[in-house]
């Protein structure tokens, strides 16, 4: 009906999609301050969606973050290696 031009229908999508974006995750997901903690926070996730306190969209969406913040964490851990070498070897 949205799609045929109907004003309600418009709103009424419009609504649940900026609903959608606005939810909380609707669980807690465990602080990550080292590679060790990855894992784990992904069992939550998983966890979360297969009990329905989350979407398996959702939860695709938050495995993704996972994977950003690990690949943040990755470089950060490789800056600080290179970073030591540099040191060494400027002695």
């Amino acid at each position: 009906m949205a799609l045929a031009g109907d004003p309600i229908m418009m709103r009424h999508c419009l609504d649940e999609l900026s609903a959608r974006r606005m939810r909380t995750a609707g669980f807690a997901l465990l602080e990550i301050t080292k590679t060790e903690d990855l894992p784990k926070a992904s069992f939550v996730i998983l966890q979360a969606a297969v009990v329905g306190k989350i979407t398996f969209q959702e939860a695709k969406e938050l495995s993704g973050l996972i994977d950003f913040h690990a690949g943040a964490m990755q470089d950060g851990e490789l800056a600080l290696r290179v970073a030591h070498l540099e040191a060494q070897q400027g002695r």
